[in-house]
C-alpha cells in the first residue's frame, strides 16, 4: 500500500460484498485514499466524500470517475489520505 501511497494512486475495493474490509483499512492506515463498494463493511469503514469514496461497482462509470478524481485532484488526494489515517487511528 505504502509504495502505492508513494506514487499517489489510489485503492479500490469493488466487491459485490465484503463482510468487513481489512483490506481497507490498510490502505487507509498506509495513506493512500480509497474507492470501496457501498456493500457490506468497507461503507461502515469510509465515510464518502471525507475519508474515501463509496460507488456501487455495479456502476462502472461512477467506479471510474471517483478513482479518477482521486489521482487527478491532488487537494482531494491529501484529503483523502490524511482523513483516511485519522479515521483509522480513531475506530481501529
Amino acid at each position: 500500500y505504502r509504495v502505492i501511497a508513494d506514487r499517489r494512486g489510489a485503492f479500490a475495493q469493488p466487491a459485490f460484498m465484503e463482510t468487513f474490509g481489512l483490506t481497507v483499512i490498510e490502505a487507509m492506515a498506509c495513506g493512500l485514499p480509497v474507492a470501496v463498494t457501498c456493500f457490506g463493511g468497507p461503507a461502515e469503514i469510509v465515510q464518502d466524500g471525507v475519508n474515501g469514496a463509496v460507488v456501487d461497482p455495479n456502476d462502472h462509470a461512477a467506479y471510474a470517475a471517483a478513482l479518477e478524481a482521486i489521482v487527478s485532484d491532488g487537494a482531494l488526494w491529501e484529503r483523502y489520505s490524511e482523513a483516511g489515517v485519522r479515521r483509522v487511528e480513531e475506530a481501529y
